[in-house]
């Protein structure tokens, strides 16, 4: 019988805009965002959040928790990114047993405060850290939920 934290087949997944890996050991994943942008055109974004989901739905995401590290990442709200990233947006969070998300800024972190405010994506622990969102994810489990950090 194999469980989440055994080896995940098809990980790491990597591109050039994000590294999906598995921390060993455990069923936790981390989707990792590359500085490299995201394309400016509609259709070439469309595409890149349908390779990683289609990543993600092989995955037995109900029995993983998610770290999103966008630390190395420029936030975008233009109106294109928004439409895509809204309809994948429950693909990539909602089947998970939790998410986290490690931000650098204010600023992002308002934007993933709005995200959960519109639904179709989970309540996330917010962090500053993979480390810590990581800590945080061990000392949960059995505890109900996951502490934000700050």
């Amino acid at each position: 019988m194999s469980s989440a934290a055994d080896a995940l087949p098809g990980l790491p997944h990597v591109t050039e805009h994000l590294t999906i890996r598995q921390v060993p050991g455990e069923g936790i994943i981390v989707l990792e965002r590359t500085a490299v942008p995201f394309p400016e055109s509609d259709v070439a974004l469309d595409e890149v959040f349908a390779e990683f989901v289609a990543v993600l739905r092989e995955l037995p995401r109900a029995d993983l928790d998610m770290i999103i590290d966008s630390r190395r990442s420029r936030g975008r709200n233009d109106a294109a990114f928004e439409r895509i990233q809204h309809k994948y947006r429950r693909d990539i969070f909602t089947a998970f047993r939790s998410a986290s998300v490690v931000l650098a800024s204010v600023v992002g972190r308002m934007q993933v405060e709005r995200y959960e405010r519109e639904g179709g994506a989970t309540d996330y622990g917010h962090f500053s850290d993979v480390d810590e969102a990581i800590d945080a994810l061990r000392r949960s489990r059995g505890e109900g939920g996951i502490e934000s950090a700050g």
